[in-house]
């Protein structure tokens, strides 16, 4: 139950962030916000597949964020890792 909850607040940071750039705007709280909610919904996964998967997909995301390329960052967070976490 404690994921569900930090999957839903992970959503709503996706989305704050999406509304932000839409307005032209990056708060890199959010981003702190959206790594931190990561890594607790993370403790929690003991499988080692699904462990080596979400370092991959941590890796690419946080090397979208270094290029600045926070689309593709939304993208891998929204559509790989909060997915993979909604199965675990």
């Amino acid at each position: 139950m404690k994921n569900q909850m930090q999957i839903v607040e992970l959503k709503k940071y996706v989305n704050k962030i999406y509304n932000n750039m839409n307005n032209n705007t990056v708060d890199f709280n959010l981003f702190i916000k959206v790594i931190d909610n990561i890594f607790c919904i993370a403790n929690n996964i003991s499988d080692e597949n699904d462990i080596n998967y979400l370092n991959e997909k941590l890796s690419d995301m946080l090397n979208a964020f270094e290029e600045k390329d926070y689309d593709m960052f939304l993208d891998i967070l929204s559509y790989e890792i909060i997915p993979m976490f909604e199965e675990v």
